[in-house]
């Protein structure tokens, strides 16, 4: 155990920012990352807005897999490939969002915008070239229709 021999009017501020601000004074993740003039603050803001895109490019690749993984042959060796890749892509996933609501909880204003814009622009982005899941199977269509007392 630990002793700490304090004064006992000593007493610890500590000071967070729990609100919105506009200065471009901050780290980002680590205390070596100190965004401290206007060349940094453009920097991190061009980089947060492609890592938030990147998320959604992410989120994109899972859902192809998904798509092409229900079209191969459902083999043992086949699905442990597609767990294990399917897993890491996952991780990178989860990580850069939490890496992005980090960057979020600095509470800068254009760091928030740059983040939620980017995401934004790259589920659009993505939304448009993300394959198309039509119901090709007829019967099971037509079944549907046959069994919906409206028809």
């Amino acid at each position: 155990m630990v002793e700490m021999n304090m004064p006992m009017n000593m007493t610890m501020n500590m000071i967070m920012q729990m609100t919105f601000y506009n200065d471009h004074n901050f780290k980002l993740y680590f205390d070596s990352w100190h965004v401290d003039d206007d060349t940094k603050y453009a920097g991190a803001i061009v980089a947060l807005f492609l890592a938030s895109m990147g998320l959604e490019f992410l989120h994109f690749l899972l859902k192809l897999a998904n798509f092409y993984q229900k079209k191969t042959p459902r083999t043992v060796q086949n699905m442990i490939y597609f767990n294990l890749g399917y897993g890491c892509l996952y991780f990178l996933w989860v990580s850069l969002a939490y890496l992005l609501m980090l960057a979020i909880m600095t509470y800068s204003t254009g760091v928030f915008c740059a983040i939620t814009t980017g995401i934004t622009f790259g589920h659009i982005l993505f939304r448009m070239i993300e394959p198309s899941t039509p119901l090709k199977n007829e019967s099971l269509s037509q079944e549907l229709v046959d069994k919906n007392p409206c028809h």
